[in-house]
């Protein structure tokens, strides 16, 4: 296992800091103690007692980060990942260093110049759902609004497809889910406003906020249209892909649901154990 682990995040400048790193490995790093690599994966999951990430901006970390376009809901999930890696490991106590640098002082290694001195590209946050990641590397609170867009919503059969004016007639099911944007390890409170027109019926809705098995929950029943808001805390303990859920658990012979807005917030001093939970 190496001491240090030296992650270059994606950015322009990424490969000018992988060749002077190599560089300057080579005569230095003889027992194997720093250990260079461009996965944040593997950094991630490294016990290396010494973690340094290499990185410019957020933006560019996560453009960067993704085979996918950006913008769409594959992109967003995958850059997501890589934002919540991060910010996790900043949280860990990682060695933030500037990318943007012609030159920096490393652990293990001292002083290093990037080989090239090309600047950074500027590129569009195409997404505004992962705004809660801008500030990094300071990381010490969170919070973002989920448009209805990053929301998938069932169209027959399918998981994905339907409308964000969700029609609720039918039979008990989910109506809509996601967007599986990954948080990392804390306490994050969801905020979700939602409008329903229930056509004169009652409605019985329940409402899930969480990720893997681990799921804070409400049943509500709706009686009369309007716009209604609630809010659910669950914990994070590692990244991983966070989800609204709403189903109506009895068949309905009308009624149409549209969301509003949702408020995404890591609470500080989280408390892991607290929000229920169901698995």
């Amino acid at each position: 296992m190496s001491d240090i682990v030296i992650c270059i995040a994606p950015s322009a400048e990424a490969p000018g800091w992988a060749r002077a790193l190599m560089s300057a490995i080579g005569p230095v790093d003889l027992a194997g103690r720093v250990l260079v690599t461009e996965s944040l994966s593997e950094a991630y999951e490294s016990d290396a007692a010494t973690r340094v990430l290499v990185m410019s901006s957020p933006a560019a970390l996560a453009t960067r980060s993704s085979q996918f376009p950006p913008g769409g809901l594959h992109w967003l999930v995958q850059a997501s990942k890589s934002l919540a890696m991060t910010a996790e490991m900043i949280n860990s106590g990682a060695v933030v260093l500037d990318a943007a640098a012609a030159k920096l002082d490393f652990p293990g290694l001292g002083e290093v110049v990037r080989s090239d001195l090309e600047l950074d590209i500027q590129v569009d946050h195409h997404a505004a759902s992962l705004g809660l990641y801008e500030g990094l590397p300071n990381s010490a609170r969170f919070g973002v609004n989920w448009s209805q867009d990053v929301f998938s919503y069932l169209l027959g059969e399918r998981l994905t497809g339907g409308s964000p004016e969700v029609d609720i007639t039918g039979r008990a099911r989910m109506l809509l889910h996601g967007p599986y944007i990954h948080l990392f390890n804390g306490q994050w409170r969801v905020k979700l406003k939602f409008e329903v027109n229930t056509e004169g019926l009652a409605i019985p809705l329940v409402v899930e906020w969480g990720h893997g098995g681990e799921f804070a929950l409400q049943e509500v029943t709706i009686s009369r249209s309007g716009v209604y808001e609630l809010e659910m805390t669950q914990g994070w303990r590692n990244v991983a892909p966070a989800q609204v859920r709403i189903q109506v658990i009895r068949p309905s012979f009308g009624g149409r649901l549209r969301v509003l807005d949702c408020r995404v917030d890591r609470l500080p001093d989280a408390d892991l154990d607290s929000g229920e939970k169901r698995g």
